[in-house]
């Protein structure tokens, strides 16, 4: 393949990076492109409306926002907002990363897990259990101390329990990483996203001397402390076999989410031992990784993009609060 011209559009992005004014999180343009060109980020763009399957009647407020985040536009819809708050001397949110990341995202959260969990249970032969945190003692025994977002009990590939943790992160974030990370998503796909969430997923052993330099990404050397994470019961004393499903807000799977999707894939197309209980638009058939595909990335794209729309209303109020006389 010649990617010639994508790296001419990264180096432009770079560029653009180092002199904007209309953002204040660094490298923006760079971290988008490189989020918006990984596995299945642009599969939404290619869902048919079919009243039969969930996300596939957007409106259009929220479908036009995704459109306007993948290709790093303004806002449309909160432009005049954001025109008053920069003529009050507030820092307006021209591109809705600020909304973006505000309020709680357990809708984005919760449309991708339940996706994740139809094109499990498409090819499963056994149960495939939702996680519900509002009965954690239930699932202490797959895994105490966190509620597993989706459990296949005795799935693993040594026959313990399979239990996956869905992760729908924004890679434009001000917030710093957490110690022994970076953000580096303006040059690696997901690094900005996925080295913070394995960590918080998985844990870290402890590597160098505390008395040492911190950890240098650049040399491979250096301190970085112990973490705990949330799956440490899972993983050292119940030997079940944990799955990081990392989907970014633009659409894109990360490495581990992509290999299952392409090994339940082949499972459903085994004319021998596999089945496929996907329920397909009978309008415009696809296979399954496709679909599914197609199906993740849209509800993590458009949730987002919902959650977004409705962010622009507290812009609305932030405006109007700054440029009344009486405040």
């Amino acid at each position: 393949m010649n990617h010639h011209r994508w790296l001419e559009l990264l180096d432009k992005a770079h560029g653009f990076d180092s002199t904007a004014t209309d953002t204040s999180l660094d490298h923006h343009e760079a971290t988008r492109l490189i989020s918006a060109s990984q596995f299945g980020s642009g599969a939404w763009l290619e869902v048919t409306p079919d009243a039969s399957l969930p996300f596939t009647r957007p409106r259009s407020g929220p479908y036009t926002i995704a459109l306007q985040r993948r290709f790093g536009l303004y806002i449309e819809s909160a432009r005049g907002e954001n025109n008053a708050l920069e003529a009050a001397g507030k820092p307006p949110d021209w591109l809705g990363d600020a909304a973006c990341n505000e309020g709680q995202h357990s809708t984005r959260h919760h449309a991708v897990n339940r996706a994740w969990h139809a094109a499990l249970s498409a090819v499963a032969t056994g149960t495939v259990l939702l996680g519900d945190k509002q009965e954690a003692d239930k699932y202490k025994q797959y895994n105490a101390g966190h509620v597993p977002d989706l459990i296949k009990p005795g799935d693993s590939a040594w026959g313990t329990d399979w239990l996956g943790e869905s992760k729908v992160p924004s890679p434009l974030r001000a917030s710093a990483p957490p110690p022994g990370c970076r953000r580096m998503g303006h040059t690696h796909g997901f690094g900005s996203t996925e080295e913070p969430l394995r960590r918080t997923v998985f844990g870290c052993r402890e590597r160098g001397l505390p008395s040492g330099p911190r950890f240098d990404h650049t040399t491979g050397e250096g301190h970085v402390p112990f973490h705990k994470g949330d799956y440490h019961d899972a993983l050292r004393h119940k030997n079940n076999q944990v799955a990081l499903l990392l989907v970014e807000c633009f659409g894109g799977i990360a490495s581990g989410g992509a290999r299952l999707l392409r090994y339940l894939a082949r499972r459903a197309s085994d004319k021998k031992r596999g089945r496929d209980g996907t329920k397909y638009s009978k309008f415009h058939p696809r296979g399954y990784l496709s679909h599914h595909l197609a199906a993740i990335s849209m509800a993590a794209v458009y949730t987002d993009a919902a959650h977004i729309a409705d962010g622009v209303i507290g812009l609305k109020q932030r405006s109007l609060a700054a440029n009344d006389p009486t405040e």
